[in-house]
């Protein structure tokens, strides 16, 4: 055996097949590191499976690090179920009086309001404001797709990108 995984449309019937490939119908967790695209995990693991069908339960921002949930298989059929109505966990660093044209660290970076600085108090009063069932507008740099196009895209090409307000629930937000 050379170390790769035959293609499984290699075989006849089921039971002429390798045990090992009966495994790539799964949903994998994966630890998504910093730089890598949702894209870039299921391109890697396509290769090391040798499996086309991969898909996975929502985009996650280059910069961002976690859980990303990939089916491989029939089981990607299984990756909206999952996700639906499934509580998220995230935890965010804020840098108070400086905004950027990405709305994140990759736009350019300037200050706007460096003289007023809220206190700890005054921040988790605002913060109680979220919590509950909000509309949010995503931001122009999201992965969500206009028209087949991902808004990034778009907007990284100077063009003007309008998304709707999403409806979403917060259950809790603290400061730490």
């Amino acid at each position: 055996m050379t170390g790769r995984l035959p293609k499984p449309s290699r075989f006849g019937p089921l039971k002429e097949m390798p045990l090992f490939v009966l495994y790539l119908n799964m949903i994998l967790l994966i630890d998504k590191e910093k730089g890598w695209t949702s894209h870039d995990v299921v391109a890697k693991l396509r290769g090391i499976l040798h499996e086309r069908k991969i898909g996975h339960a929502g985009t996650l921002d280059p910069n961002a690090t976690g859980l990303l949930v990939v089916g491989t298989g029939i089981d990607t059929k299984k990756l909206g179920e999952i996700t639906k109505n499934t509580n998220k966990t995230y935890e965010a660093e804020i840098i108070l009086g400086k905004i950027s044209t990405t709305d994140d660290v990759d736009g350019e970076v300037s200050v706007f309001n460096d003289q007023i600085i809220p206190t700890e108090s005054e921040i988790k009063n605002v913060l109680t404001h979220f919590v509950g069932s909000i509309e949010q507008i995503p931001p122009a740099f999201s992965a969500i797709k206009i028209n087949g196009k991902k808004s990034y895209e778009l907007a990284r090409k100077g063009k003007e990108v309008k998304l709707e307000p999403r409806k979403v629930k917060i259950h809790n937000i603290e400061f730490v």
